[in-house]
């Protein structure tokens, strides 16, 4: 079973940069590498993210499985406690948010793509 931690761009993601922003802007002279992501608090197993899409969808999302692929990480969580400590920036959307979110995106990228979007 793979697991990983998401976190949402649109909101999360895009105040992790304005928290960054704002931290070089007060200490330029310090610089770290920071990582963004969902954190052990947000980590879901693959099975997770497709039970969250069947509850949000309401449709039944067939599976198959297969031998694990060279490369695969069977887990991947983001360490964020040193952009929590320097930017007190965490994440705060949950898995379903992020899924709803990408789901009514893909619903109007057709109109996106042809220039018809209504947003």
């Amino acid at each position: 079973m793979q697991v990983v931690a998401f976190s949402e761009v649109q909101d999360d993601d895009a105040r992790s940069y304005a928290a960054a922003r704002e931290h070089l802007a007060r200490r330029p002279d310090i610089s770290a590498i920071y990582n963004i992501g969902g954190g052990p608090n947000l980590s879901a197993s693959l099975h997770g993210v497709l039970a969250a899409l069947e509850r949000i969808t309401g449709h039944a999302i067939p599976r198959v499985y297969g031998d694990w692929r060279p490369g695969d990480q069977r887990v991947y969580i983001s360490d964020i406690r040193l952009v929590e400590k320097c930017f007190g920036w965490r994440p705060v959307r949950n898995l379903e948010y992020g899924l709803e979110k990408l789901l009514a995106w893909a619903k109007e990228l057709p109109a996106l793509m042809s220039g018809k979007a209504t947003g």
